[in-house]
């Protein structure tokens, strides 16, 4: 490894106990319900997310609720990747042209 590569990870490890200390105050004090200096712009933008998705800012989400936001969000976002890796491999997928089955073998670029 050149001195590039040490000089990025000395870069790195800095950067990270420099921001450790701010962000955890700052996250502290949003956990803690306390005011934070983003405040001003984002509670009107989580007031309008909760009230557009009909969400009750105080309520308690059940666990069933809960795992079912999980599984429709994991369902969403498998579909969506699948689609995108599926239009970046085929145009066409009835007649492969990037990757080929060869029998015995496996698959093969074409």
């Amino acid at each position: 490894m050149d001195w590039r590569g040490w000089a990025e990870i000395v870069f790195t490890i800095g950067l990270t106990l420099a921001l450790s200390w701010p962000l955890g105050a700052w996250l502290k004090r949003v956990w803690t319900g306390e005011a934070t200096w983003l405040d001003p712009v984002l509670k009107p933008v989580q007031r309008g997310t909760l009230a557009a998705l009909g969400v009750k800012p105080g309520a308690s989400q059940t666990w069933l609720s809960y795992a079912a936001s999980v599984l429709a969000f994991s369902a969403t976002g498998f579909a969506f990747l699948y689609a995108i890796l599926r239009q970046k491999l085929e145009a066409d997928p009835s007649s492969p042209a990037v990757i080929l089955t060869e029998p015995r073998v496996g698959y093969r670029f074409g």
